[in-house]
């Protein structure tokens, strides 16, 4: 490792971000945050061979869980609130090895408050509230726009889209207001930001092609999302009743 390091520095590199592949995962990730952990090492051993380079640290659970998932199970989900502590003590355990910075590349809310510590009851609901405007405004937007084109019927697949990410938040929101968890279905937040966003990106991207409307590489990756984050929203309110009826 220190002849790579200096022979980096040699080349004008300026900084370094390490990544860790430990010997033996669990489900908790503990080698990300131990001290004795292969990052934790690297970054202590990469001080005292080239000290005048500047180290990043990847702070993220998904390379030290045996499941492969960026936090800690509850289920078949990931337990934010609790995998945002492992994340905290995975960045602290970084920064007193050595690393001069540390780099969240999770999925977690709140992760980069966590890690400052400036986490709040009013900076989570401030947060959700954000996600929400931003999801409904870059819908709002894409019906905008197609309507605007003479896209009529795409208009009112991404207006369905709209209704149904509304709703899949709305039901979990007054599921658990209700006392009841409710985090069932698949076409949650993320998997609806990284549909549109990716269909929105190709759709740019591959704008020139005369084999079929470029503007279906779009259209398709939100018809998937008005389906079934609505098929989502139905299944947590089905989800609901179950467990009022128990």
């Amino acid at each position: 490792m220190g002849e790579k390091l200096e022979e980096l520095a040699d080349a004008g590199v300026g900084s370094v971000m390490l990544f860790g592949i430990p010997d033996l995962k669990d489900e908790m990730g503990s080698q990300a945050y131990a001290q004795d952990g292969i990052v934790q090492r690297a970054f202590r051993k990469a001080k005292e061979i080239c000290p005048e380079l500047y180290y990043i640290g990847d702070v993220c659970m998904c390379e030290y869980t045996s499941h492969g998932h960026c936090g800690v199970l509850c289920g078949h989900d990931v337990n934010n609130d609790a995998t945002l502590e492992l994340l905290a003590k995975t960045a602290v355990s970084h920064v007193e090895a050595g690393a001069d910075m540390v780099a969240p590349s999770d999925m977690m809310d709140g992760r980069v408050a966590r890690l400052g510590n400036m986490s709040s009851k009013f900076g989570a609901l401030y947060d959700s509230v954000l996600d929400r405007y931003s999801e409904l405004m870059t819908f709002f937007g894409i019906c905008y726009y197609l309507s605007m084109k003479d896209y009529f019927l795409y208009a009112l697949i991404a207006f369905v889209a709209l209704i149904g990410s509304l709703m899949v938040s709305y039901v979990r929101a007054r599921a658990e207001g209700l006392g009841i968890e409710c985090k069932v279905g698949f076409m949650q937040r993320p998997e609806r930001v990284v549909l549109t966003s990716l269909g929105a990106l190709f759709c740019g991207v591959f704008k020139d092609i005369t084999v079929f409307e470029p503007i279906l590489i779009m259209i398709v990756p939100l018809a998937f999302v008005a389906l079934f984050a609505n098929i989502t929203a139905f299944a947590r309110v089905r989800h609901c009743y179950k467990a009022m009826k128990e």
